[in-house]
């Protein structure tokens, strides 16, 4: 399966490498001694040899959603590797974006046939994927899409510059708005009423949805040179989002902490060598990152240290990344699930779990 690669809660220590090999070692015997997780293992695949596992999302009790490139949909269970429900051709192409939304079991799904859907899960005793509608407008590939705290809207974002505004009861489009060169890559609803957006013209952009509208708020945040790719809401402030960077070296691809209303960097986390995949919230002060140099990351909420870290052996590249209870899975192009349990109170990923096909 590959070397793990294990950091200890300050990375900035000189020495770590020799403290990271006893601190595998230490930690490594504490799980055997506990048996609260079994060896490295691998099991069969969830989609066809050679698919690509485009999306993932967490829906709790240690299931996730799985989109592919041939647009079908699978629920499944992480811990024993069963398909619980599954929907062929839900997408046409690549299913870009999962979005769970925990209070009403809803998901939100994007795609590069250049629609998003609106599924109902069905409780989790028993997972059953149904359709409810499709939302149609979008004249590109679908990037993204989230749905706001209450559940009555969805917002996605577009290659075609476009973001727009549905009602999840009814699918209709309520507000489009269309800025030039703003192909937009990653979304967040900061409260009800604000969503950020960022894009390939490196700019971070508020956006008033109050009444239905889809306003500009203020100057889009500017200054970093490269492309914002993922995001994610920070839940302990209102005003706080996670922002994950492309790039090609350590000192870009990081993932930044913003102040939205003072437009203000607050804190940035660098480890990862290569173009950040996605963010998770673990809890209140752990935050996690999967990034394409195959590596995952624990990181210190409240400093930006990173307590630990462990490299995906994966014979492809990373696609999504998500996070159920305490199971940390990453997608990838070879049609992959790597799942690693985070250990909190040892500070450790434990060996992973692979689904993939010999």
């Amino acid at each position: 399966m590959g070397q793990h690669c294990w950091k200890d809660k300050h990375p900035k220590n000189e020495g770590k490498t020799k403290q990271n090999e006893t601190t595998y070692a230490e930690k490594k015997s504490e799980a055997a001694d506990d048996k609260k997780l079994s060896e490295t293992s691998r099991k069969p695949g969830f989609f066809h040899e050679g698919d690509e596992i485009c999306s993932i999302s967490g829906i709790g009790e240690g299931s996730a959603v799985l989109g592919g490139e041939d647009g079908g949909l699978k629920v499944v269970n992480l811990h024993t590797g069963k398909i619980q429900s599954e929907h062929t051709g839900g997408h046409k192409g690549d299913v870009r974006r999962i979005y769970h939304h925990t209070t009403t079991d809803i998901i939100t799904t994007s795609g590069r046939d250049k629609t998003a859907k609106i599924w109902s899960l069905g409780p989790p005793e028993n997972r059953q994927l149904q359709h409810l509608r499709t939302l149609t407008g979008h004249t590109m590939a679908v990037a993204n899409c989230c749905m706001n705290d209450s559940g009555d809207r969805v917002v996605t974002g577009s290659r075609d510059n476009s973001m727009r505004l549905w009602n999840t009861e009814t699918g209709d489009a309520i507000k489009i708005k269309t800025v030039a060169r703003n192909l937009v890559h990653c979304m967040a609803w900061l409260q009800n009423d604000t969503v950020v957006q960022g894009g390939e013209n490196l700019k971070l952009y508020l956006w008033d949805v109050r009444d239905d509208n889809l306003n500009q708020l203020t100057d889009a945040i500017t200054g970093v040179p490269d492309q914002p790719v993922c995001m994610l809401k920070d839940t302990s402030s209102e005003f706080s989002i996670f922002v994950g960077y492309k790039g090609f070296t350590a000192a870009s691809a990081v993932v930044r902490q913003w102040d939205i209303r003072m437009q203000k960097e607050v804190l940035k986390f660098t480890g990862h060598d290569k173009c950040l995949t996605d963010i998770a919230c673990f809890s209140s002060d752990v935050l996690l990152s999967a990034a394409q140099d195959r590596s995952i990351i624990a990181w210190d909420r409240a400093s930006g240290d990173m307590i630990c870290s462990a490299s995906l052996a994966s014979k492809g590249a990373p696609t999504d990344f998500s996070v159920t209870g305490d199971l940390c899975s990453v997608s990838t192009t070879e049609g992959e699930v790597i799942v690693h349990s985070f250990d909190k109170d040892k500070g450790c990923f434990m060996p992973p779990l692979t689904y993939a096909h010999d």
